[in-house]
């Protein structure tokens, strides 16, 4: 085992749970060591990109379905590598945005291009991007209002 999740504590990193405190075990006293820090992500922010792909297909008669508007998402945002084939011709490869492919402060950032896109490319003309945020917040909101993130 090499990972585990640690919480930020002042100035250090504490385990949060046995498998944390198992990984520590094994590292000698004094000893440096070398960190990947990579924030959780966040299931509210995963949840809010599946409410607007899901606003994507209902609005839109360009997209079937969320894995469609997911797909078209990613190349409007540049979530692709670009390949080259025998002939000559680009063509996009979407990326991951699984939990594994890529850490919270990543999904921030295509999160915030891909309302910026949205907005403009699929939503009517002169609708807002907070207009946009809040729509999904409220459809993702738990029904006794806490937040559930």
């Amino acid at each position: 085992m090499t990972q585990a999740v640690f919480r930020r504590r002042g100035r250090t990193l504490v385990p949060v749970d046995r498998q944390g405190l198992d990984l520590l075990a094994t590292i000698g006293n004094e000893r440096d060591v070398v960190v990947e820090v990579k924030a959780r992500r966040n299931p509210k922010h995963h949840r809010l990109l599946f409410a607007i792909l899901k606003i994507m297909v209902d609005h839109s008669a360009s997209f079937d379905s969320t894995e469609q508007a997911l797909v078209a998402l990613k190349i409007a945002t540049g979530e692709v590598d670009v390949h080259v084939n025998e002939r000559g011709r680009a063509f996009f490869v979407p990326r991951s945005i699984s939990w594994g492919a890529m850490d919270q402060a990543r999904f921030s950032q295509f999160f915030d291009r891909a309302i910026y896109v949205i907005t403009r490319r699929w939503m009517p003309a002169g609708t807002q991007e907070a207009d946009v945020r809040a729509e999904i917040e409220a459809m993702v909101a738990p029904p006794d209002g806490r937040d559930a993130a």
